[in-house]
């Protein structure tokens, strides 16, 4: 059935589209009739070709107002369905943004994601350290579009400071790094003064959640990618009962390196308290990283697990990723926190 308002025309309106084709088909073909009328009467042929030409100019004129109708249309058209798309877009950025808090701890800026029910819905924290060059912002909208529904995610910003590697620039990082790419696990060149200050600020920020949420640190995460995993890894290892009396809830290792790895290999499996080595550790790396090599990532994983002695380690190989975060990868992260 087709619903007509009161008071309205019953005729279909004619768009400006239409309107224009039609004039052009008219005075086409009223021109066509009066040049064979003039090419049938004994006016003078210049007369006839001086018509022709205005008739012609005139099609020309309605054919270009048709083009322009039409385009018009189009363009409108189209800036309403580019208006409706960014207005989804921006509305879910402030989805997203919604869920993403800013605090300042120690003069550090940090991001917080809480759970999609909301902090007191947390039963768990993931304190995730950024890689090289990076912010927390670089993975606070990633954690937000997880919807995780039990964890709650803390993600530092490191400090700028010169790296040897970029010639001294300053950037955000955990510590110093010398060799690009990191690919020689027996060979690397590492900051352990830099790493042992970072390691410090991840037991700030897990210490911080335990005393405000009420955590035990069995419900505490580290993790971090390239030299945010490290850290992360550096924190779990070097931890002894004095500083943390119970395990940690898991390790999140995406796309590093074991730093200090002689001091663990010289050290055995003395190297960490026998609690530390129930920790799970979940290890994703890309085959195709170029950055931080796939082969260092399992030589890494190969010394934490077979000669440290941590027996609850996942290493988890991306074929085709490279140096970044995959959506599987993330998938099984999800899962990992969610369910450790």
């Amino acid at each position: 059935s087709v619903t007509r308002s009161s008071g309205a025309s019953s005729s279909p309106s004619l768009s400006p589209c239409f309107t224009a084709q039609w004039l052009l088909l008219l005075l086409t073909r009223t021109s066509e009739r009066a040049m064979r009328r003039s090419a049938n009467s004994d006016v003078d042929e210049r007369v006839t070709e001086r018509m022709r030409v205005r008739w012609m100019a005139f099609v020309l004129v309605v054919a270009a107002a048709t083009a322009a109708a039409k385009f018009g249309a189009r363009s409108r058209l189209g800036s309403r369905v580019k208006r409706r798309a960014e207005s989804r877009v921006q509305a879910g950025a402030r989805g997203l943004s919604a869920m993403v808090r800013r605090v300042e701890v120690d003069g550090m800026e940090v991001l917080e994601v809480d759970p999609v029910a909301g902090r007191a819905a947390a039963a768990a924290t993931l304190v995730f350290l950024h890689g090289l060059g990076d912010t927390a912002h670089g993975w606070a909208d990633m954690f937000a579009r997880l919807a995780l529904r039990r964890t709650r995610v803390v993600l530092p910003t490191a400090r700028a400071m010169p790296i040897s590697v970029n010639g001294g620039m300053r950037m955000p990082a955990w510590m110093d790094l010398y060799d690009f790419p990191v690919s020689d696990v027996a060979n690397v060149r590492e900051d352990a003064a830099g790493l042992a200050q970072s390691v410090g600020v991840l037991r700030r920020l897990a210490r911080r959640e335990i005393d405000a949420l009420g955590f035990t640190p069995d419900r505490v995460f580290a993790g971090g990618f390239s030299q945010g995993g490290a850290v992360a890894l550096a924190y779990a290892l070097q931890r002894d009962a004095a500083s943390a009396p119970a395990a940690l809830a898991g390790v999140v290792a995406l796309s590093t390196w074991l730093p200090l790895h002689k001091v663990y290999l010289d050290a055995g499996a003395n190297a960490t308290v026998p609690l530390a080595r129930d920790t799970p550790i979940f290890w994703g790396h890309g085959d195709a990283d170029t950055i931080v090599p796939h082969a260092l990532g399992r030589r890494s994983a190969d010394i934490i697990e077979k000669e440290l002695g941590f027996s609850r380690l996942s290493f988890n190989s991306f074929p085709g990723v490279g140096h970044g975060a995959d959506p599987a990868g993330l998938q099984l992260l999800r899962e990992f926190v969610e369910g450790a």
